[in-house]
């Protein structure tokens, strides 16, 4: 079996020049953004994505940190920018070596945004 080690670095990629979003010090939502970004990484490299068993993990590990409010929501402004920032990064992404292509790296942040944004609203 083939093991992904997804890029949980590149999402706090260029945080700290985002200006003011003080999310740079939000680890609960840099955890969960981090996780759901990675899981869409390995569901798109793998054929398949299973949203209930992802969303289960990411709400454990919400409930695990103090289900802080608003940390779904607050993941999900993390992810925002991230494909605007993977299509800019000109060099290559860790990924690449596990068959996975900038362009399915870019999609896979779409969706955990996507993803995450629906939690948020569940949690409203």
């Amino acid at each position: 079996m083939r093991k992904c080690r997804c890029s949980t670095v590149r999402l706090g990629d260029n945080v700290e020049d985002m200006p003011d979003s003080g999310l740079e010090d939000d680890a609960v939502a840099r955890s969960l953004a981090s996780k759901a970004f990675s899981a869409q990484v390995v569901g798109a490299d793998l054929g398949h994505f299973d949203g209930d068993l992802i969303r289960e993990s990411l709400v454990l590990r919400w409930e695990r940190a103090g289900s802080p409010p608003g940390a779904f929501l607050r993941a999900a402004l993390l992810v925002l920018d991230l494909p605007a920032r993977l299509a800019q990064d000109v060099s290559s992404s860790p990924v690449e070596e596990f068959g996975i292509s900038k362009d399915d790296e870019i999609a896979a942040a779409q969706r955990a945004g996507k993803f995450l944004e629906q939690i948020a609203l569940d949690f409203r």
